[in-house]
């Protein structure tokens, strides 16, 4: 059967059911809007409507798919469903694929074309940025409070965070708090820690924002970089792909750097940590001091399970050396006194 629910077709497929008491079994939903394209397909078990709460389904597995191509598929236990503002609420086990390629589950989630406002500390200022991103009134977002776990297809990459605010148009995906990954092993991309294996680091910070797939993410606020024994703090983190082999080949961290191991301390403007070449390369005026010894120059790598280190163009000086020069500055300043 088919009718019209504000300016949209809704058609219903059920294989059992009492249609005077808007109960049925085995329920195929769809939506289409005014220019007959299918823009919501529902499958449930058991499905039920009322007025006053719109349809419930339970055990049911979906699409939204918009003008533009871009969809998401999903499923969970219970979704509530407003047809007319096209405002779906799902709870229970909730799993979740992006168009742009990667998956995510989490307990409730919600795509709705209305405004979301969240709990979350910061969400406003991640709204505006939605909106800065070409977003529109017309566009479903996807939300939640709860934590969201996302991986990839590779499966070599694993996200978590608490609290997510999507706009499923554009395809920018911001993480709203307590966001931790996983870069797995390239040599084990199946094991649990692979901080202290060579290819596999972890990244915590604050914030997040994804634009065009899981690897685009971009770490930000309070950011933390482990690499086996080397812990990096900086302003910013994002992944390099090999566009040959499509794996990740390093993580760049740009602004405030500063790294420690507990006997090297490093500071520059930007590092990039080779996953697959097992160096460390710091960038943009690097110093690293090693016990009394202090080394500056162009470039600063760290190799060989983090125990060498080459300076490029540059030198390296003692602590009496460096002594010396504040000396010899100190003088220079007095004499143009």
């Amino acid at each position: 059967m088919n009718f019209l629910a504000k300016d949209h077709k809704f058609d219903l497929y059920y294989n059992q059911g009492d249609f005077t008491k808007h109960d049925f079994k085995t329920a195929d939903v769809s939506v289409y809007d005014q220019m007959g394209k299918r823009i919501w397909y529902v499958q449930a078990d058991t499905a039920s409507n009322t007025q006053s709460e719109g349809w419930s389904f339970y055990n049911l597995k979906g699409r939204y798919l918009n003008i533009k191509g871009s969809s998401i598929k999903f499923s969970g236990g219970l979704g509530l469903f407003d047809v007319a503002n096209e405002n779906l609420s799902l709870s229970d086990n909730v799993s979740a694929r992006s168009s742009l390629g990667y998956n995510f589950k989490t307990e409730k989630l919600e795509l709705s074309k209305r405004k979301f406002k969240s709990n979350q500390k910061g969400s406003n200022k991640n709204e505006k940025a939605l909106s800065a991103e070409g977003s529109n009134s017309e566009d479903v977002m996807i939300s939640t409070d709860d934590e969201v776990r996302l991986f990839d297809d590779q499966d070599d990459l694993s996200v978590r965070a608490v609290g997510m605010l999507g706009n499923i148009n554009t395809g920018v995906v911001n993480l709203l708090s307590d966001v931790w990954c996983q870069k797995k092993s390239n040599l084990d991309s199946k094991q649990e820690d692979s901080t202290t294996d060579k290819g596999g680091a972890i990244i915590e910070s604050d914030k997040a924002i994804i634009k065009s797939g899981l690897r685009s993410i971009r770490f930000f606020e309070n950011l933390k970089v482990s690499q086996d024994k080397f812990k990096i703090k900086g302003d910013e983190a994002s992944f390099y792909v090999d566009e040959a082999s499509g794996e990740i080949d390093s993580i760049r961290v740009r602004g405030n750097i500063y790294g420690t191991d507990g006997i090297k301390t490093a500071l520059s403007e930007r590092v990039d940590i080779k996953l697959k070449e097992d160096a460390i390369i710091f960038q943009g005026s690097p110093r690293i001091r090693v016990d009394e010894n202090e080394m500056v120059g162009e470039e600063i790598l760290i190799t060989n399970n983090q125990q060498n280190i080459q300076v490029i163009r540059g030198n390296i000086k003692s602590t009496d050396d460096i002594l010396d020069q504040i000396d010899s500055e100190d003088k220079e300043d007095k004499k143009g006194e």
